[in-house]
């Protein structure tokens, strides 16, 4: 009786709303069928036939009896069990049920002040209504939330090429600590040297993907062409298997916390360098031959390359724009002024991000730490450009600047 009453109640929770109460009969027939003996199941058969006449003829089909005298008390029992049973069965499973939705819907934080900004020293919002994200102007404990319940996975690519690949190891063991804390992590890397990629102890839901990627000579082509290979892998692989993109410099390290904040269809990162220069002041490529030209009197911000992403399909259309106009340049002759990262300027500037990142998500310690900068969530590695040259002087370099 014990072993069929646990069973009752484990379909009693474990089954919808709309099922549960046919699945706690069938169970309790069952409980009934191998529990009690030929009289008693007789018994019970005569009193439920009386309560219930429709199931008179099923419960006739199992056993023969019309002696209702014999029901007596020993079926009055039992029907008092079965419903004590099922009593507590309801109770326990709506008390979880109900305090478990609240208490997980249920936050509490600080009240928004309509007439007070966040931050008053920092410009928060842009004219076509794309936030910029500074410390202070979110909670993330809000976001997390909506994120967690969309059960989202965010990817994360670099390209580790040639001796670049010495830089894979700070660059995941920090963002094993920093980055999307609590969150699915892919790790792309891209790399023509699969076997110099460590192997790094990671956290729950997070993985390292090594993808093969082909060499080339100078760096600038392998700058340009991460936007095929992005592009090639968004349509083919990671749209199977993210939701969110995000793609990076590899040459970085993360030294705060980059969240679930970040995350929009489409975002891109204020140049550290030229975040406060006016239009005149922008390098974009200004010469009217390449796909990348934007005219003098045009231009919202200057985006850095090396931090932009977005939801999949978003990512997909921006990597498949910039290729194709460097392939355009190409046969042209013509290489833009910063390569990818001119061509990425001239896709956000016609397509505008929906979201945008403050340089404290892209920072170079060599332009100090002005006033409005509270946090730097990711740095540059310093590079010793002579040490790239020889690898085994390159990691001691970034031992010691890590340190």
């Amino acid at each position: 009786m014990v072993i069929w009453s646990m069973g009752i109640i484990v379909l009693w929770y474990l089954q919808p709303i709309t099922d549960r109460r046919h699945h706690v009969l069938v169970g309790l027939y069952w409980s009934v069928q191998h529990s009690l003996t030929n009289g008693d199941l007789c018994r019970f058969k005569i009193l439920g036939a009386k309560m219930f006449p429709r199931l008179s003829a099923f419960l006739k089909t199992n056993a023969g009896c019309s002696d209702d005298k014999s029901c007596g008390k020993r079926s009055c029992c039992f029907l008092k069990y079965v419903v004590f049973l099922m009593l507590i069965c309801s109770l326990w499973y709506g008390v979880t049920w109900h305090s478990t939705l609240y208490c997980k819907s249920q936050m509490l934080y600080d009240k928004p002040n309509i007439l007070k900004s966040l931050r008053s020293d920092v410009l928060v919002m842009t004219p076509w209504f794309a936030p910029i994200v500074w410390n202070g102007t979110y909670n993330i404990e809000i976001l997390k939330a909506q994120f967690h319940k969309r059960d989202v996975r965010i990817g994360l690519t670099v390209f580790a090429i040639k001796r670049y690949t010495v830089f894979i190891q700070t660059f995941i063991e920090t963002a094993e600590k920093y980055f999307m804390a609590g969150c699915k992590v892919n790790y792309y890397v891209f790399t023509d040297h699969v076997r110099d990629i460590p192997n790094i102890a990671l956290g729950e839901g997070r993985q390292l993907v090594i993808l093969e990627a082909p060499s080339h000579q100078r760096w600038q082509e392998v700058s340009m062409r991460r936007m095929e290979m992005i592009r090639d892998y968004s349509r083919q692989r990671f749209v199977n298997e993210v939701d969110y993109l995000v793609c990076v410099d590899v040459d970085m390290r993360f030294s705060d916390d980059v969240g679930v904040e970040i995350l929009s269809d489409l975002f891109g990162t204020l140049h550290p360098g030229l975040y406060g220069l006016s239009r005149e002041g922008f390098t974009y490529e200004r010469r009217q031959e390449s796909t990348a030209y934007i005219p003098g009197d045009e231009g919202d911000f200057y985006y850095a390359g090396g931090f932009f992403g977005g939801i999949v399909e978003e990512v997909y259309k921006l990597t498949n724009f910039c290729h194709i106009a460097m392939m355009t340049d190409k046969k042209n002759e013509i290489e833009a002024i910063w390569h990818d990262e001119s061509y990425l300027n001239k896709y956000f500037l016609y397509h505008k991000p929906t979201r945008i990142l403050s340089p404290e998500y892209l920072w170079e310690n060599g332009y100090g730490v002005p006033r409005f900068l509270k946090r730097r969530r990711f740095v540059a590695v310093p590079k010793n450009h002579k040490a790239i040259r020889n690898r085994r002087a390159l990691q001691y370099y970034l031992k010691d600047t890590h340190k």
